[in-house]
C-alpha cells in the first residue's frame, strides 16, 4: 500500500488525498517520525495542517514518542504568537516534558530541577490564567513530591483556586492536587476536608471516584481500618475499574491481615511504610519494612512486606536486589496470592531493565506452566512468543544452502 500511494504522490504532488493516506499509514505503523516529516512538508505548501499537526503530536506524545511529539510542537510554536495553536502547542510540549519525567523508572532531582525551570519558562511565556491552569496541579506536585517544596506547592495551587473566572471542574482538580500535599505534608486532617470537598463537588464522576479511593487510602494510612474497609467496599461499584480493582485489592489486602492479627500492629507498621512510601520516602519505608519483618517473622504479612520492598528498590533502580526479594516470595510462599505477580515482576525486570532474556523466558514460561490462571497469561504468552523469537538461531537461506 505504501508503494502505492508514493507512486500515486509522484504522479500527481498536487493531490493532497494521497499524501494524507501515507501519514495515516505511517500512523498505523507507529512511524511516528516520517509521520510528522510529511504532515510539516504538507504545511509549508498549504498552510493549514495545523491541526493536523496538533493531533500528531498528542498522538506520539500518548504512545510516548516523546522527541518526535516535541518536533511537531516545536514546529507550531515556530509560526508565532498569532498561530491559534501557540498556546496550546506549549501547553501540550509542556505536559509532554512533565509525562515523560513520570514515566521515567528513576526520577533525579537534576532532572525535576530542570523540569520546574520549563514549567517556569511556560508560564513566564503564557502566564499564569484560567487557560493555563491544568499544568498547575503537575507544576505543585513537581514541587512537593519530586523537590520536597510542599509549601510552595500550597501557595500556588491556592493562588489557582483564588483566580477569577476558574470554572468548577479547574476548581476540583487543583484542590484533588492539593488534598495530595497535604498528605505529603502530614496535614492529614486538612486532607481529609478537601477531599470530601471535592467529592461533594463531584458525585458520580471519575474524579469523585478517585477522591473517594484516595480518602479511603487515607483512613488506611491512619490506622481507621474498619472505616477505611467500609469506603473501599463501596467503591467496588465504581464506574471506573481501575478504581473498583485497586479498592477490592486493598479492601481484601486490609481483611486478611485484620483477621489473622487482631491486635492490628504489623498492619499499622505496614501503612506508616506506604504512607512513607508515598511521600517518597524510601529509606523510611524500608527501615519501617525492615521492623516488620524483625519483629512478626511469621506473620501473614512477610510476603506483602517483601513484595512491597521489591517495589521500593525498583523506583531506586536497584533491579537486580528487587529481583532477588521477589524470587524469596516464590521460593517460600509459591502458592501464596502474591506469587504469580511476583513471578510477573521478575520477567519484566528481567527483560526491560537488566537485559536477562532467557531468564525472562524461563519466568513467562513458569507463568504459563504454573499459574494458568493468572491475570498475566495473556501478557506473559505474547512476550514469551517474542523473546522465543529474537533468541532462535536464523536458518539459512536456500541459496546459502547451495553456495
Amino acid at each position: 500500500m505504501k508503494t502505492y500511494i508514493l507512486k500515486q504522490i509522484q504522479k500527481d504532488p498536487g493531490q493532497q488525498t494521497y499524501t494524507r493516506l501515507l501519514i495515516w499509514l505511517f500512523i498505523q505503523d507507529k512511524n511516528f517520525t516520517a509521520a510528522i516529516r510529511q504532515a510539516i512538508a504538507l504545511d509549508k505548501r498549504t498552510g493549514h495542517e495545523d491541526a493536523h499537526i496538533f493531533e500528531l503530536a498528542g498522538i506520539a506524545g500518548s504512545n510516548q514518542n516523546y522527541e518526535e511529539a516535541a518536533i511537531a510542537c516545536n514546529y507550531l510554536i515556530s509560526k508565532g504568537k498569532k498561530n491559534e495553536y501557540y498556546r496550546l502547542a506549549n501547553m501540550q510540549r509542556m505536559q509532554m516534558n512533565y509525562d515523560r519525567y513520570r514515566n521515567d523508572s528513576i526520577q533525579t532531582t537534576a532532572r525535576a530541577e530542570e523540569l520546574k525551570k520549563q514549567f517556569d519558562q511556560t508560564f513566564a511565556t503564557l502566564g499564569i490564567l484560567p487557560e493555563t491552569t491544568e499544568l498547575l496541579p503537575e507544576y505543585a506536585h513537581l514541587l512537593a513530591f519530586s523537590l520536597n517544596r510542599p509549601d510552595d506547592a500550597i501557595r500556588i495551587l491556592n493562588d489557582g483556586l483564588t483566580m477569577p473566572g476558574i470554572s468548577l471542574q479547574q476548581l476540583s482538580v487543583l484542590k484533588a492536587e492539593l488534598s495530595d500535599i497535604y498528605v505529603y505534608s502530614g496535614d492529614l486532617w486538612e486532607a481529609v476536608i478537601t477531599y470530601s470537598q471535592v467529592i461533594e463537588n463531584n458525585k458520580n464522576t471519575p474524579l469523585g471516584d478517585d477522591m473517594k479511593f484516595k480518602k479511603a487510602k487515607l483512613g488506611y494510612y491512619m490506622g481507621n481500618f474498619q472505616w477505611a474497609k467500609a469506603q473501599l467496599d463501596a467503591l467496588r461499584a465504581s464506574t471506573s475499574k481501575l478504581i473498583a480493582n485497586d479498592a477490592m485489592e486493598l479492601a481484601l489486602f486490609i481483611s486478611e491481615n485484620l483477621e489473622t492479627d487482631s491486635t492490628a500492629v504489623p498492619l499499622q507498621m505496614f501503612a506508616r511504610a506506604d504512607l512513607h512510601f508515598f511521600r517518597n520516602n524510601y529509606a523510611q519505608a524500608v527501615e519501617t519494612l525492615d521492623s516488620i519483618s524483625k519483629l512478626y517473622e511469621f506473620n501473614s504479612i512477610i510476603d506483602d512486606v517483601t513484595f512491597r520492598k521489591a517495589g521500593i528498590f525498583q523506583k531506586q533502580g536497584k533491579y537486580a536486589e528487587a529481583v532477588v526479594l521477589l524470587g524469596s516470595i516464590l521460593k517460600n510462599s509459591s502458592w501464596e496470592m502474591l506469587a504469580d505477580d511476583a513471578l510477573f515482576q521478575m520477567a519484566e525486570i528481567c527483560r526491560t531493565k537488566l537485559n536477562r532474556k532467557d531468564e525472562a523466558m524461563e519466568f513467562y514460561k513458569k507463568i504459563l506452566t504454573d499459574y494458568p490462571g493468572s491475570v498475566y497469561v495473556v501478557h506473559s504468552r505474547t512476550e514469551y512468543r517474542k523473546l522465543q523469537d529474537s533468541t532462535a538461531p536464523t536458518q539459512p537461506s536456500d541459496t546459502s544452502e547451495q553456495k
